[in-house]
């Protein structure tokens, strides 16, 4: 049975950096790859394909990639996503058949994943998802300097990616993988984030190399040496709660129920 892993992330989160190792362990991307930007010289590794799926969609659906408003009510039902469905159907058929295993990443996905796998699985694909996470006192002056937002802005919407993206992925094999962790054993780190997803490959001593020299710690900008903030029940202090829930995770201390407990915690930010 073919497998696509699912990348799910908050943008400026080390998703790209992660499914670049992907693709330097062997892991097809399909065929066109968004070029890099100033941002990311060294390329998003999104699907171009997938990329202009989602933001047509979120177009449709009257919402854009930094809105971090939930989806409109029944919007799965909707012509826009029925037509969104055969899109990515196509894309499958046309650039992962024959494909044993697969990833797709675009932080928009966090969003998409029940229609991805309303395609995925009557065509008998696996579906795995990977949550990347990246501290959130450094996505959010991150997302700053790029586009320059409020603090406040940046986690509202590092909670919406989050929380979505592990409410739709409860019934899958998932692993987490942060890229503080990515940054300082690639290889390793990588290994271990497939096999808690059932995941198996060999990372031999020449690629190992690769992802070192691909993976450098020099590529994040904004560094913040531990999670702090707030702890006053504000949002700083759910966002790094949640950080903190999923490193466990990662590292093995952790439940999942606990990060759905946080989510129910965040509706009264994320509403509306």
């Amino acid at each position: 049975m073919a497998t696509a892993i699912i990348i799910a992330g908050m943008h400026r989160s080390g998703t790209s950096a992660t499914t670049g190792a992907l693709r330097l362990c062997g892991i097809s991307l399909g065929k066109g790859l968004l070029e890099g930007a100033a941002d990311n010289p060294k390329g998003y590794f999104e699907n171009e394909r997938a990329v202009q799926i989602h933001e047509k969609l979120l177009a449709e659906l009257g919402r854009s990639w930094d809105d971090v408003r939930e989806l409109p009510a029944g919007w799965m039902n909707s012509v826009a996503a029925a037509e969104a469905k055969a899109e990515v159907r196509r894309l499958i058929e046309t650039e992962f058949a024959g494909e044993e295993l697969w990833a797709v990443k675009d932080p928009r996905i966090c969003r998409f994943i029940p229609l991805w796998r309303e395609v995925l699985e009557p065509l008998g694909i696996r579906v795995a998802a990977m949550h990347v996470v990246r501290r959130p006192g450094e996505v959010a002056p991150s997302i700053s300097a790029r586009n320059g937002w409020g603090r406040e802005s940046g986690e509202l919407l590092w909670l919406r990616h989050v929380f979505v993206g592990e409410a739709h992925t409860r019934d899958v094999p998932r692993s987490v993988l942060s890229y503080e962790t990515l940054l300082k054993e690639p290889a390793t780190s990588i290994v271990r984030a497939l096999g808690q997803m059932g995941v198996t490959i060999d990372v031999e001593a020449q690629a190992a190399s690769r992802l070192s020299a691909f993976v450098e710690a020099k590529d994040r900008h904004h560094v913040e040496s531990q999670t702090g903030g707030q702890t006053d029940g504000g949002l700083t202090e759910l966002v790094n709660a949640a950080y903190a829930g999923l490193v466990a995770i990662e590292q093995g201390c952790g439940t999942w129920q606990s990060v759905e407990a946080l989510a129910r915690r965040s509706y009264e930010w994320l509403k509306g």
